[in-house]
């Protein structure tokens, strides 16, 4: 949620999105469903590819920042609300 906000706050519908997991989380579920309202199927990465781009973009993040994946997913996640909650916001 929060690379998908991250994505469309800087790209709009034109970004290349990761597949949507499911949650319990109301926001989430909420903001999901309007990602999935403004960007086309085609809009994701492949099933292929997207997890090994997942870890080596959060391994990037993470040796640029000097911390362990882990810190980053932990952020990540920490903040999905908030970058759920912002992205659409304006728009």
């Amino acid at each position: 949620v929060s690379l998908n906000g991250i994505i469309f706050q800087e790209y709009g519908n034109g970004g290349c999105f990761f597949p949507l997991l499911p949650s319990r989380n109301k926001r989430i579920v909420s903001f999901q469903k309007s990602l999935r309202g403004k960007i086309n199927r085609n809009g994701y990465f492949s099933s292929e590819i997207f997890y090994k781009f997942y870890l080596s973009l959060i391994q990037s993040v993470a040796d640029k920042c000097n911390v362990t994946i882990s810190e980053i997913e932990m952020c990540l996640f920490a903040y999905a609300e908030e970058i759920a909650l912002e992205t659409f916001k304006s728009k």
